[in-house]
């Protein structure tokens, strides 16, 4: 992603900050996943802002495991995550495992990747 998109994306969901004026957590990611990312960023924002926890949500870590993401997140002064958040992160990351990671398109949840890519890769 470009620096510029990079700045509004943390402008919009700070806790994509990586601390690197160059990328942002989603660059760190699967591009596959991108839209699905963002689209659970924006959900996320939405109850972030119902309880007034924008600036206090962080994550931890985020990452593709076992062809799913797993996104670990938190409150800074370590309480409870509203119940509301916690289903949506869970939405998202069952969602991935049917995402191709490289290109997005639908793919089974028992394959790594969409057929187009893994007949790229046998």
């Amino acid at each position: 992603m470009g620096r510029d998109r990079n700045r509004e994306l943390v402008a919009e969901y700070p806790w994509l900050d990586i601390g690197d004026k160059q990328l942002t957590l989603l660059d760190m990611l699967p591009v596959g996943w991108y839209g699905l990312i963002l689209d659970m960023c924006k959900e996320i924002k939405r109850e972030l802002v119902k309880y007034d926890l924008v600036s206090k949500y962080q994550v931890v870590e985020a990452k593709e495991k076992w062809y799913g993401l797993s996104w670990y997140d938190a409150l800074s002064d370590l309480s409870p995550m509203p119940p509301a958040i916690t289903d949506i992160v869970c939405k998202y990351e069952m969602q991935s495992k049917e995402v191709c990671m490289m290109c997005g398109a639908p793919k089974p949840k028992d394959q790594p990747l969409c057929d187009v890519y893994m007949k790229r890769y046998r």
